[in-house]
């Protein structure tokens, strides 16, 4: 829907530390940075208060690197 999304089980956002490693099937991953959804998000739904509510919410996301 919006974009190259990841959700695997067992790994939840809020809980995930930046700098750590986490296995994906053969994949070797790490937590890069924290997100929050940008302008387009909020487009989407059409309102910018999403951005707001789903960042008060815990569920900005993560960036991960592959290594």
């Amino acid at each position: 829907m919006l974009g190259e999304n990841l959700r695997e089980r067992g790994i939840e956002a809020r809980e995930v530390k930046l700098g750590a490693n986490q296995e994906v099937g053969d994949a070797l991953i790490t937590i890069a940075q924290y997100g929050e959804p940008c302008y387009k998000f909020g487009h989407k739904f059409g309102t910018q208060k999403v951005l707001k509510q789903y960042i008060e919410h815990g569920f900005g996301g993560t960036y991960v690197s592959i290594l």
